[in-house]
């Protein structure tokens, strides 16, 4: 969607840093943002930001600077608030006069008024920064599930975030190295990482639901939002009418756009969802009401809902059953397209396109990722820019709603090994012993599982099937889903800002629906 950078010392000065370093940190990922840049910079703080514009595209470029009650406050942000309209409201309540329709305007205020409890009322995906003048200080923020990314490092008194590794290490003074245990996470855990840590020497990330501030005694990250344990009392029913409310509230609140939107249609049940949703919102936005006596309705082609499935070369004719794919959804994603009257278009990715975007695939992730599904990503995605700006997709409803197999067979999560990766050590011999320390890393990364493994908060009177299922969605959340969200955000940023429905949903009210169902024990 965007990018963000900023280079912070209040100890000394950033002054000699060159305005033509920042400009080629700040390129790498223009990707990110093809539409806008822009920087702020004083003695102590450099901030620079790339715009993919959806939202109020003539006034939202940024770094934005508010005055409020005499304070001064200036603002990076990557991401999109989907509460901004409520927010705005108890904002303009609270003596705000707002400039922008935008939601960057939203949130530097929010921070304005509520200071460090703002970030509890955001609804959204989001990664910002905003220099507190008046404080001297930089309020430092990201999402609940880390949909975006927020890399940083320390360079002496100085402080380097960005939305991407490569601006980082495009630093002169910052080498790209990688230590024992960066290789070891590369190789047995790969596409996966810990959500904290940039592989690299030196170079982590602010956790998902973390906050903080960076100023002259250093910077201090504390966590405002976490998953918690609940019994759950609700009846059946109440649970389908809420799950209902919050999924097509969710999917309603990605439809605003300046820009031309499309769905993303598998012919998966998350995909048809959303992509029904859609189109009846769309078409029903397309129609006024005039007293309920009639009804007006726009030109026909505006109510039109554009959807896209994508397939490989050959795929009909060498589709093999698995696990995670029992199925292929290719006819359901066409036939639900003709039944809903949305404008579907199939593309295919040839094998050779495939293979010749391997290594971009790589370089937009900064690490190796998931090689043909990667790749595959950025040719569909290359393809669905040539006429739309913003996609919604479903990602991620299979770590809410435990659609993976260890959800179901004990015996995936009860190995000392991360359930979704069945032979942990396939990679590691092609490199030789002396370099890889296959046994040290083996035991490093199965303590990481045990660890995370027992971080799941739990209910002791539960019954042991939930105390699987509840443990299963935990593993999912915090790596398997994080891995997916991370994909997502590197690979469709090289192209087009992408919507993950099914993990937004979770990120902003469907956080409530997975508490209901795996956070919660049925009494």
């Amino acid at each position: 969607m965007c990018s963000i950078l900023g280079i912070i010392n209040f100890k000394d000065t950033t002054l000699d840093i060159a305005q033509e370093v920042l400009n080629e940190m700040n390129k790498t990922m223009g990707h990110r943002g093809p539409d806008q840049n822009g920087f702020f910079r004083n003695n102590y703080v450099c901030f620079l930001h790339n715009r993919l514009s959806v939202i109020d595209v003539e006034n939202g470029l940024q770094p934005m600077t508010v005055n409020f009650e005499g304070k001064v406050y200036t603002i990076i942000y990557n991401g999109e608030i989907y509460n901004a309209d409520d927010l705005r409201k108890e904002l303009i309540s609270c003596g705000v006069h707002f400039k922008t329709h935008c939601d960057t305007e939203v949130v530097v205020y929010s921070y304005a008024v509520w200071g460090k409890n703002c970030s509890e009322k955001l609804n959204g995906i989001y990664a910002f920064a905003i220099y507190d003048a008046s404080k001297e200080q930089v309020y430092l923020s990201r999402d609940r599930m880390g949909v975006k990314p927020f890399f940083y490092t320390m360079l002496g008194n100085t402080l380097i975030f960005a939305s991407e590794i490569k601006a980082i290490l495009k630093h002169p003074q910052i080498n790209a190295e990688i230590d024992s245990e960066g290789i070891w996470q590369l190789l047995y855990l790969s596409p996966m990482r810990p959500f904290n840590n940039g592989i690299f020497k030196n170079i982590l990330e602010i956790s998902p639901g973390y906050h903080g501030t960076f100023d002259i005694n250093g910077l201090n990250l504390y966590k405002y939002w976490t998953l918690k344990a609940y019994i759950l009392e609700d009846k059946e029913n109440d649970i389908i009418e809420k799950t209902r409310f919050l999924l097509t509230d969710a999917i309603h609140k990605q439809l605003v756009s300046d820009v031309p939107l499309c769905t993303f249609l598998s012919g998966g049940l998350d995909s048809s969802v959303i992509t029904s949703v859609a189109k009846s919102k769309k078409q029903n936005s397309a129609c006024n009401s005039n007293d309920g006596e009639s009804s007006h309705c726009s030109p026909e082609n505006e109510s039109i809902l554009s959807s896209y499935s994508f397939e490989y070369e050959g795929n009909k004719t060498h589709f093999t059953q698995t696990s995670f794919q029992p199925e292929s959804d290719d006819d359901y994603a066409v036939w639900l397209a003709n039944y809903l009257g949305t404008k579907h278009t199939v593309l295919t990715a040839g094998q050779q396109k495939i293979a010749d975007l391997l290594q971009t695939a790589v370089k937009a992730r900064d690490l190796p990722g998931m090689a043909d599904i990667d790749s595959s990503l950025l040719f569909y995605c290359s393809e669905v820019k040539k006429r739309h700006t913003v996609a919604l997709s479903g990602e991620c409803s299979d770590e809410i709603f435990g659609g993976y197999p260890w959800f179901y067979r004990a015996e995936m999560l009860n190995r000392d090994f991360f359930p979704w990766i069945h032979d942990p050590e396939s990679r590691v011999f092609f490199f030789n012993s002396d370099f890889a320390k296959p046994k040290q890393g083996l035991d490093f990364v199965k303590q990481m599982y045990l660890d995370s493994k027992n971080e799941c908060p739990l209910i002791k009177s539960e019954s042991q099937s939930m105390r699987t299922s509840r443990i299963a969605t935990w593993l999912s959340v915090k790596w398997f889903m994080s891995s997916l969200l991370e994909r997502k955000d590197t690979k469709e940023n090289q192209i087009l800002n992408i919507i993950s429905i099914c993990s937004s949903v979770m990120i902003t009210s469907f956080i409530k629906v997975l508490a209901m169902f795996f956070f919660c024990s049925v009494l």
